[in-house]
């Protein structure tokens, strides 16, 4: 796949196109607490995820919900092969679509950008067209 160029780069180029700007959700300022309502096994995945997604700038106030369905999904997929059992491919792929949404995977790494933070002005911005 196409590197992804960064949007300061594209603003600089001129190849900035508003409609496919990524958008710039609020960052989680602290780490959050694994949803009650998750099992053990769930709720620790949670929290492993979210710290790797919070250092990497990628853990927004979006991403919370689904975060923890991933863990959710994790959760039964483990408890399923706990109890000897094989997990149905519909929930691997559940799970093998939420991992890549989220950039977990390092083939799926470089499609996800950390969120860029306040923008600055751009101090050349005067002197373009």
């Amino acid at each position: 796949p196409a590197k992804i160029k960064p949007p300061q780069l594209k603003a600089l180029t001129g190849s900035r196109e508003p409609n496919r700007s990524q958008v710039d959700l609020p960052l989680v300022d602290t780490l959050p607490l694994a949803p009650d309502w998750l099992e053990e096994t769930a709720a620790q995945e949670f929290t492993r995820l979210a710290r790797i997604l919070h250092n990497n700038r990628l853990l927004t106030e979006a991403s919370l919900s689904p975060l923890a369905v991933l863990s959710l999904i994790y959760g039964r997929i483990v408890s399923i092969c706990r109890a000897g059992e094989t997990p149905h491919a519909s929930l691997i792929a559940q799970y093998r679509a939420f991992v890549s949404d989220f950039g977990i995977t390092p083939a799926s790494a470089s499609r996800v950008l950390p969120n860029s933070g306040p923008t600055k002005e751009n101090r050349f911005a005067k002197h373009c067209k």
